[in-house]
């Protein structure tokens, strides 16, 4: 709502996205307890996609260029959109405007009270602290990337996979290939259904299914089944076999 006040025509894609064209442009996120309820997330408003990548773990760092032009087309930013760089002031505007709309709500600015000032002033000291910044990270070998070929009779299947080792999760997959996919969105649509889903063969496969049997799906030559076996290889860092 927020973006449509911007000439900007988004929706929301499964688990966390928001998108425009297919593209994704925001992930959000939210939380509630009684009687309060957080959402936050991130708007690009503009961006370096070449800084992004190595900036942040995404499972594409060691893909070939073919595929990091792959990853450019899957997002995009208010200035691609609209075809110049919007005011900050006027974005922000327009995001209270959706968020007023959609909760049928209005929103007053304010300050801390006293009992949130006295709170503030006790957690500050841990969050400005060397070892909340830069301590507690998870070890290197628990967040994993693998990437591995799959070669189905429909064409190959590359996968690219970052994996919580130590919640047995998928963070986040990235999948590229030679096949053809109708929609051309349904392969932008599934790495979001898998996106901290189970790593699991079992749930890996079962989740695919669930997912080409709910979704109008055209991969010729490519099954659920052979989708599934690629991500299980990728994710057991098996190497390139021919099933054809």
């Amino acid at each position: 709502s927020g973006l449509a006040g911007l000439g900007v025509k988004a929706r929301y894609r499964p688990k966390n996205d928001i998108e425009v064209n297919g593209r994704k442009i925001s992930g959000t996120g939210g939380t509630e307890l009684p009687g309060a309820f957080l959402y936050h997330g991130s708007l690009l408003v503009d961006f370096d996609v070449d800084t992004m990548i190595q900036c942040l773990k995404l499972p594409i760092k060691k893909l070939e260029d073919k595929q990091i032009k792959s990853f450019r087309q899957r997002v995009t930013s208010l200035r691609e959109e609209l075809g110049y760089m919007p005011d900050l002031q006027i974005v922000k505007k327009n995001m209270l405007a959706g968020f007023s709309e959609v909760f049928g709500m209005t929103f007053h600015s304010g300050s801390l009270n006293d009992q949130e000032s006295v709170l503030f002033d006790q957690e500050i000291v841990r969050f400005q602290s060397e070892e909340w910044i830069r301590g507690g990270r998870i070890p290197a070998q628990d967040s994993a990337l693998k990437i591995s070929d799959y070669k189905a009779p429909g064409g190959l299947i590359r996968i690219s996979a970052l994996l919580d080792s130590n919640r047995g999760r998928i963070k986040s997959v990235f999948i590229t290939g030679d096949f053809f996919a109708y929609p051309e969105r349904v392969i932008l649509d599934l790495e979001a259904f898998l996106r901290n889903t189970s790593s699991v063969e079992s749930d890996v496969y079962e989740n695919v299914r669930l997912f080409f049997k709910t979704q109008s799906i055209q991969i010729p030559g490519v099954s659920a089944d052979d989708m599934g076996e690629a991500l299980c290889r990728a994710i057991s860092g098996a190497a390139l076999q021919d099933t054809v």
